[in-house]
């Protein structure tokens, strides 16, 4: 017999993947121009302290693209066997558990390996430049392939668990989020009354401590504790992995729900739904307003779950600086929080854009509801008053928090006082432009994510489709226009002396606007033809896998003609 045959399979399939050779281009491309557009923005500084700058940067990035791609690549594998039915068929054979998580990960991990094969020389090009040592660099790969390994073990646990993938990207998402920062808020809170050498050594069970080894020089650790904490993540991802496998031979069968499990179920329901007289009032008001928008906002869950989020990171932030005082007010920390804050809440809207009429379509359910008389401009009218209930207030709340961020970074001279040409008000500015990219992407989001969603096979496809057309398309475009400039000074005599180069404060104004205008520029183009197509052709798509095909005549071939002929002279003779 052969040996691991489902991973043999599987790595075939996958080498013969345009998708497996196009992920490696794209993350190779987007390294070099990064690298480009960075080597342009820190002329100023030293060659030793742009070879490091440069290193960090890069290493950040990566270090982000492993700890999410492999659970964007995993978190469906096994869940999408268990709605097809296809995985009880494997296990009908004399396949082992762990053959088939092993199949599972080596197919679906080959694009992300591949990815990282292309950043790592990219990386190395900061060791050209000095201030980064090959230590540095060999401690950043293993690094980067440990948590890309304990990302694509996490995707697989959460695939193994649910059955739907939407729930195993969440799932998978806040386990993350758990491993990353339990450990970290353990040890502060520990190191609060204890001896911090003793009770703030959970910190390394987090995997982002490594990171932070090389992000950072001073940690209150030994350099060791760098090998311990990669061996724990090591570790933890083997668990993961162990965990999936035991956890898969009890859940592929469709088993009769015991009268415990269907109890639970109605209380969740009753939790979700409210109670039966609160649901009925709940439901005709909404009705009364819109015919659909009770459909999409039934549960009332997803306004809490939004809300309940946010009162976690301001918890979190007012305990931070209840420790750390004045160091989480600086400056680059506050538009770093900004800027992630809005980041998730514009992943959070696509994934509702996207889900509900995903859903809908691979289930036939939109199919029947386009054969009542509502016109299609009903469907789209409840579904973005469903989103604007869950996420308008959360955002008022986010744009008060910004506003007085923006008020804490001040400079001395006041709010009026202070010009935005200044190095003091740039962060200012960056908060401001994210506020409004943040209404912007909101937008665009919301209308991309239906249009992608009637096309992708599966929701996780449909956001990334959507996320990377809305969010990353513009930083594309910033990358094309930082390397374009590169070019014009290096072409007109070189960086330093050149008429063209910029100051640090002037090239940030720039990016700044840059940023500005490539995004609402994006956004509105995208809202635009995504609205437009939707409203062309809603019903011919939405109705597509349900359409009769038709047979093909089949063309006969050109030396038909030709045949006949012989046959016809074979025949007379």
């Amino acid at each position: 017999m052969t040996f691991l045959p489902i991973v043999e399979r599987e790595l075939r399939i996958a080498s013969r993947r345009n998708g497996t050779y196009r992920l490696r281009l794209i993350s190779a491309l987007i390294c070099l121009g990064v690298t480009a557009w960075r080597l342009v923005s820190l002329d100023q500084l030293a060659q030793s302290r742009q070879g490091h700058s440069l290193f960090l940067l890069m290493v950040t990035l990566a270090f982000i693209y492993c700890l999410f791609a492999g659970l964007a690549l995993t978190a469906d594998c096994l869940s999408q066997e268990k709605r097809d039915g296809t995985l009880g068929l494997l296990f009908l054979t004399d396949l082992k558990s762990h053959e088939l998580i092993l199949g599972k990960l080596a197919a679906n991990s080959l694009g992300a390996i591949y990815g990282l094969l292309a950043i790592l020389p990219v990386l190395a090009i900061a060791l050209t430049f000095g201030g980064v040592t090959g230590s540095e660099y060999f401690r950043a790969a293993i690094t980067l392939g440990n948590t890309l390994f304990f990302s694509l073990t996490t995707g697989l646990l959460l695939s193994a668990i649910c059955r739907h993938e939407r729930k195993a990207f969440v799932g998978g998402f806040f386990l993350i989020f758990l491993s990353i920062a339990g450990p970290i808020l353990v040890s502060l809170f520990a190191a609060s009354y204890f001896q911090f050498d003793t009770a703030g050594a959970a910190v390394l069970f987090s995997p982002i401590y490594p990171f932070l080894c090389l992000r950072f020089n001073t940690l209150p650790f030994p350099p060791s504790y760098f090998w311990w904490s990669v061996a724990s993540t090591h570790l933890v991802s083997w668990g993961f992995l162990f965990l999936a496998g035991q956890i898969q031979q009890s859940t592929w069968q469709d088993r009769p729900k015991s009268s415990r499990r269907i109890n639970w179920q109605a209380l969740w329901q009753s939790f979700l739904f409210g109670p039966p007289t609160r649901r009925r009032s709940f439901r005709t008001r909404l009705l009364n307003h819109h015919p659909m928008l009770w459909f999409n906002s039934r549960n009332r869950l997803k306004p809490a779950t939004v809300w309940f989020f946010l009162f976690c990171m301001g918890s979190l932030w007012i305990w931070d600086c209840s420790q750390l005082g004045s160091f989480m007010w600086e400056a680059d920390h506050c538009v770093l929080a900004v800027l992630l804050l809005h980041a998730i809440l514009k992943v959070w809207i696509g994934v509702e854009a996207c889900a509900r009429f995903a859903d809908d379509h691979r289930s036939g359910a939109l199919e029947l509801l386009l054969t009542t008389p509502l016109p299609q401009s009903e469907f789209f009218e409840a579904h973005f008053l469903a989103l604007r209930r869950q996420f308008l207030l959360p955002i008022v709340a986010v744009f008060a928090f910004d506003l007085l961020v923006m008020y804490q970074i001040l400079p001395a001279k006041g709010f009026w006082n202070v010009s935005w040409l200044e190095s003091q008000s740039l962060p200012r500015l960056a908060i401001g432009i994210s506020m409004v990219l943040l209404v912007v992407d909101s937008f665009a989001l919301c209308w991309v994510g239906v249009w992608e969603g009637l096309f992708a096979r599966s929701t996780n496809r449909a956001l990334g489709v959507t996320l990377a057309k809305v969010m990353a398309l513009p930083w594309l475009g910033l990358i094309a226009l930082g390397i374009l400039y590169g070019s014009v000074l290096i072409l007109s005599g070189g960086l330093r002396g050149s008429p063209l180069a910029l100051t640090a404060d002037r090239f940030t104004l720039a990016f700044l606007i840059s940023w500005l205008g490539a995004g609402v520029l994006a956004g509105c183009l995208l809202q635009k033809r995504s609205r437009h197509a939707l409203e062309q052709q809603f019903r011919s798509v939405a109705s597509e896998r349900f359409e009769a095909t038709e047979p093909q005549p089949t063309q006969p071939p050109k030396h038909a003609a030709a045949l006949a002929l012989a046959d016809e002279r074979v025949a007379y003779r």
